[in-house]
């Protein structure tokens, strides 16, 4: 790859013509395995440098310039190397190149666009080694939660019931942020495994537990924006001022704070809806707020326990819209 190259192209790019510029980064960039994950650092590498020469050689051109190919491949190549939160980030990226290439203020009309495809978990096109990855990961949990409830939700009801809206109604990071969640747990209870639980830091696993807390207030906040007198809910124990909230989680309490993670363990006596989405909260409220807490995960299994209340106290929520 030679710079010289690259910057004389560029120069020469109609940065308007978003065919062009495909053109130009599947030109220079490095493309994409489609079989199997196949030098996905080298390739996302030579993305980013050929991004980066762009900017550097004229910014106001590479704003304009569509550069939906460029960041979707580097999407494919950060989910290859299990880095979900960039990954997404990336894919996100590419598909507000898509929207902004046509000037579209929503998704609906871009869930065959590649990133979109991924994203509305579309299994059709060449892409669905990656779609795969991504449906596999949540229908593990919803499998999990249909046995736990004697539900038989599908993943096509998520898509269709959750997803869709979701996107359609531009609330993005819910959706995005679910996913890394569910694919980061994969990856952090595997380490957390091959350490034996021996880890002087807890971070790692605290940010994540943290983040599902938070997307599980996220989500009853689009479900229940307001309480009965109209005032926008901000904590989770106001929730109980809502009537809709109360009827669909009778006896539910989201105001309950503990001293310690170990205290909630040990009130974990089922997988009731009542059970997950306190727990939940309480995860929220403690997690929230210091990152040094005990470390109960010298036991792995104290993990893959408080990440399945909130995978189920989310799924609670959601579902209860159906």
């Amino acid at each position: 790859m030679n710079d010289r190259n690259i910057i004389s192209d560029f120069r020469e790019l109609d940065a308007t013509d978003p065919v062009a510029c495909d053109h130009f980064f599947e030109k220079w960039g490095a493309g994409q395995s489609l079989a199997k994950s196949h030098m996905p650092y080298e390739r996302l590498e030579a993305y980013r440098h050929v991004l980066g020469i762009c900017k550097k050689e004229d910014k106001d051109k590479y704003m304009v310039a569509h550069k939906g190919t460029a960041f979707f491949f580097c999407a494919l190549s950060l989910f290859d190397l299990k880095y979900f939160e960039s990954s997404i980030f990336y894919f996100t990226a590419a598909l507000a190149e898509d929207r902004r290439r046509s000037g579209s203020v929503t998704l609906v009309d871009y869930i065959f666009t590649p990133a979109g495809q991924i994203l509305s978990l579309n299994h059709s096109g060449k892409w669905a080694r990656f779609t795969t990855d991504f449906i596999d990961a949540v229908r593990y949990f919803i499998e999990k939660f249909n046995t736990q409830y004697g539900t038989s939700h599908s993943i096509e009801d998520f898509v269709q019931k959750f997803v869709h809206p979701m996107l359609e109604d531009e609330r993005y990071s819910i959706i995005t942020s679910f996913y890394s969640f569910i694919l980061d747990y994969k990856e952090k209870d595997r380490n957390l495994r091959l350490a034996g639980g021996a880890i002087d830091s807890t971070e790692p696993i605290l940010v994540n537990l943290f983040k599902g807390a938070l997307i599980f207030e996220t989500i009853l906040k689009h479900y229940y924006p307001r309480d009965d007198s109209g005032i926008r809910i901000t904590t989770l124990g106001r929730f109980s001022k809502n009537s809709n909230f109360v009827a669909d989680f009778s006896g539910v309490k989201l105001s309950i704070y503990t001293n310690a993670l170990q205290d909630i363990l040990d009130d974990i006596v089922d997988y009731s809806t009542k059970t997950t989405l306190e727990t939940t909260a309480r995860i929220r409220n403690t997690t929230g707020h210091k990152l040094t807490w005990d470390n109960v995960f010298e036991d792995p299994d104290n993990y893959t326990k408080l990440f399945e209340q909130e995978v189920f106290a989310i799924l609670n929520v959601i579902t209860a819209q159906w």
